[in-house]
Order: structure tokens, then C-alpha cells, then sequence
């Protein structure tokens, strides 16, 4: 059963890629790109090495969706690292969208919004 809270990956709606980028103190959020999955074949550019780019990192189920976490430091001890990720790994069977389609998603529309006239 899930809790209440909602992980902060959940972004309905938004059919690209976004970036979080946290160094220090700072931090920074963007839209990146589309996810080529979420764009119909035929429109994908026509290009040999574009689709084997894509493709290489394709998966059966999610397409080119993924999530990649990089870590820079000294001394820091992989194994303890992979271990608490590992233990933050929601199982499938929780991670089906009929147990999380009808949340809100309190995160802002990444998609561009028309400008308002002014008067």
C-alpha cells in the first residue's frame, strides 16, 4: 500500500525529460527535451545514427524514460551508496499507474504557456 506522499518523479502530464542539479547549496530545475517515446515514430528524425542513439539505451516498457543519478566525491563508498538506493526501489507491481493516475501533481506545468494579452 502506498502512503500518502507523493514521489517527487511523478510529473503528469509532461511528456519530457527535466533535469535537477544540486551542488552544494545550490540547485537548479529545467525542462530538458521530449522523451522520444512520447513521439509518434514518424516523427522522429530520419537518421540511421539518431535511431540507434535512441535505441541503445531503449527499453521494452519505458522506451528512453529513465532516471540517472551521478555522484561526485572522495572517498565515497559505492557499495553503501547502490545499498541505499537500492532499499528506495519501489517494487513493479507498486509502480503501475492505476495506483497513482488520480493524484494531483503539485509541480508546476513545465509546458510553455501562452503569453496574456495585456490591455
Amino acid at each position: 500500500m502506498l502512503d500518502n506522499r507523493l514521489p517527487v518523479t511523478v510529473l503528469s502530464g509532461f511528456l519530457g525529460a527535466g533535469e535537477l542539479a544540486k551542488a552544494g547549496h545550490q540547485i537548479t530545475v529545467s525542462r530538458l527535451r521530449r522523451w522520444w517515446a512520447a513521439v509518434p515514430k514518424y516523427r522522429w528524425p530520419d537518421d540511421g545514427s539518431f535511431e540507434q542513439f535512441v535505441l541503445k539505451h531503449w527499453d521494452p516498457v519505458w522506451g528512453d524514460r529513465r532516471q540517472e543519478l551521478v555522484f561526485f566525491g572522495i572517498g565515497m563508498d559505492e557499495a553503501a551508496i547502490r545499498r541505499a538506493l537500492d532499499a528506495c526501489l519501489v517494487e513493479a507491481e507498486a509502480f503501475t499507474p492505476e495506483l497513482w493516475r488520480d493524484r494531483a501533481d503539485p509541480f508546476p506545468s513545465w509546458e510553455p504557456q501562452p503569453a496574456m494579452a495585456t490591455a
